[in-house]
Order: structure tokens, then C-alpha cells, then sequence
């Protein structure tokens, strides 16, 4: 590929075309700072791999908060500088590593790798960096001793795996500025790295807090009419995949009706779940990643007192053909699953 070739990589199911990515180095143990001045090969299958896996994921990741700039944030400037084309993209992403690294050197301990990347979501542009924190790992060593051959170990750092969950990430939209971040590393002195370092954003609730949130509060309400709350859990999980799979905000109101109907206190529930989201101050409406939640809102899991566990498609629990929860005079609960043709055993 020559040098002023762009390298476009896509996977139209999922919505993401990678353009660029690069890759800074920091080790404040040893106070390493090593800045790429080259952009990633992407035409390489493996490097591929491992940069669209991980930007994929992160993207689409439930525990991601949306967050706005503050007024005169520098990052801020720094994005519309890249978006502009006043600044390139290994400027940018280094002008971003440098903030990191700076606040790193006077906080020593962390080693970890910056991967910057300029992709569109759905056509939409954004740049994104993320962290990848050093795990330690055992290696083989040879060496020659005079004219003996000796092998042993060696403890070195290595990148996460193109599988591993990713615990420290920021996506901009370079359209209108909305970030996309989740931080969960533990770094010193509980410093929120991302949002007050190196973004300068406030934050909201994340999709997945919100999502809690709200199968907690139906949870409550049904059993405070003493109502099967799996019913009510199951409904709220249907609405949100619904949502999801058609690409529009979920209101409240929506949620609130899939997860009552059909209870004899459908009315009073429903202000009941209406009062507490307020409290807990849930959003009116919610807006997920369709990738994300149509895997996680697939299913509903049970585990009774008596130990059974329990696993079906959140669609099943409207359709008393398959599954029915009868309720007896003496509070106990009889799950009946309906129209089996095979029972296959799972260990």
C-alpha cells in the first residue's frame, strides 16, 4: 500500500468502516514514551483483527456513557482541529497520547498502550482511542552461555487479547461532538481519567445502569403487588430488544406498558414503576446499540428457592402456549413449559 493510500476496511453488518488506527506506547515504570509517527497496516489480516475486534466491541459496549463537552475543553478543539483537516491523524492521536502521557509520568505504575482510530459508525465519522492495559505473562528465554545453550523465563507485559473486554475507552462524534466513554480502571487517587484528564466532558448514565435500572424497579413494583416479578423483568428485556432491532428510542411509557400488561393492577403498577424511575432519576427515553442489545436482552434466567435454574427467550413469557406461571392459594409458583418435542441434555 503506498503511503498516502488510505486503507479502508469494512463490515457492513455491523455498521463500522475502519480507516486508520495507530499505536503509542507508554511505560511510566520505567518512564518510556515511545509516539508511532506511521499509522497501523491494516491490509494485514492479524493487525485487522485485533483493531476492528476491539473497536467493534467498544463501540457497541452497554457500559459506555454519553457525555458533552465542557466549554473550552481542549480535546474538544483537538477534534474539530482533526475533523477540519487542520491537524492529521498521527498529530492528533499523538496531541492525545501526550496528555495521557503527562499525567502518567507524575503517576507512575501504569503500563499501557494507546490505540487511536478514525473509522465512520453507519457512516457517521468518529475518532476513538483506547487504552490497553500491559497484562504480565511468562516467555521462554535462550541465550548462550559461552558455548552451552541455556533456556529459562522471563516476566514481560503483553497486550490484552483481541477477545478481552476492554476497561478504558472514548469515542467522539465528529458531527456533533457526542462522546461515547467508559472508564473503570482503578488509577490513583480515583482520578476519572478519561472524563476529567484527557476529555473535559460531564457524563450521564450509561445504557447498561439505565437498563438495571429499570429491570430493578419492575422488579420491586410487581412484587410489591405480589405479582410474578419475571413476568414484569421479561417484559421490560422484550421492549428494550424490540427497540433495539427496529433502531429507535425506547420511552418509558413503552417499557412500562410491555412489562404490566395483563397484571389485574396494571394501572397502579405502572404509576408505581413511574414514581420510582423518577427518584432514581432513569431517563425518559432510551436509546441502545442494536448489536449489544439484541445479544444481551435475548434471554430471561430464573433460579427458584429450590435451586432449579431456568433460561428462555424474553419472547416466550408473552405466549402461555410455551410457558405458563400459575400461582397457587399458598404463595408458591408452578412453572409450566408447554408443546416440548425433545429434551437434550446440556452439562
Amino acid at each position: 500500500m503506498e503511503d498516502n493510500e488510505e486503507a479502508v476496511l469494512e463490515d457492513k453488518s455491523a455498521g463500522i468502516v475502519l480507516t486508520r488506527a495507530i499505536l503509542h506506547i507508554f511505560d511510566s515504570s520505567t518512564d518510556t514514551e515511545i509516539l508511532s509517527q506511521q499509522t497501523l497496516d491494516l491490509e494485514k489480516p492479524e493487525i485487522q483483527k485485533y483493531v476492528y475486534g476491539h473497536t467493534r466491541r467498544c463501540f457497541n459496549d452497554l457500559r459506555s456513557r454519553h457525555g458533552t463537552f465542557l466549554p473550552d475543553s481542549p480535546f474538544q478543539v483537538l477534534m474539530h482541529d482533526f475533523f477540519h483537516q487542520r491537524k492529521d491523524f498521527e498529530e492528533t492521536s499523538g496531541d492525545a497520547a501526550g496528555v495521557l502521557s503527562a499525567w502518567l509520568k507524575e503517576h507512575p505504575g501504569a503500563c499501557l498502550d494507546v490505540l487511536a482510530v478514525d473509522f465512520r459508525a453507519d457512516e457517521v465519522p468518529y475518532f476513538g482511542i483506547m487504552l490497553l492495559m500491559n497484562q504480565s505473562a511468562w516467555t521462554h528465554t535462550t541465550q548462550m552461555n559461552g558455548d552451552r545453550v541455556a533456556n529459562s523465563f522471563a516476566h514481560q507485559p503483553i497486550l490484552p487479547s483481541a477477545t478481552r473486554k476492554l476497561s478504558s475507552f472514548c469515542f467522539v462524534n465528529l458531527l456533533n461532538d457526542e462522546i461515547l466513554y467508559t472508564d473503570e480502571t482503578n488509577w490513583p487517587d480515583d482520578t476519572a481519567l478519561l472524563q476529567d484528564v484527557l476529555l473535559h466532558c460531564t457524563g450521564k448514565k450509561s445504557d447498561q445502569e439505565v437498563i438495571s435500572q429499570m429491570t430493578q424497579i419492575a422488579n420491586e413494583v410487581a412484587q410489591q403487588y405480589d405479582e410474578n416479578p419475571s413476568i414484569a423483568v421479561s417484559g421490560i428485556k422484550r421492549a428494550v430488544r424490540t427497540s433495539a432491532k427496529e433502531e429507535r428510542p425506547l420511552a418509558m411509557e413503552e417499557a412500562v406498558e410491555e412489562a404490566f400488561a395483563g397484571y389485574d393492577h396494571q394501572e397502579e403498577m405502572a404509576a408505581a414503576f413511574e414514581q420510582k424511575r423518577k427518584e432514581a432519576e432513569v431517563p425518559d427515553a432510551l436509546e441502545v446499540p442494536k448489536a449489544a442489545v439484541v445479544r444481551k436482552m435475548k434471554n430471561q434466567k430464573l433460579k427458584t428457592d429450590t435451586g432449579i435454574e431456568l433460561s428462555f427467550p424474553v419472547e416466550y413469557f408473552q405466549n402461555p402456549d410455551l410457558i405458563e406461571f400459575i400461582k397457587h392459594e399458598d404463595g408458591t409458583i408452578t412453572i409450566e413449559i408447554k408443546h416440548i418435542g425433545k429434551i437434550l441434555n446440556r452439562s
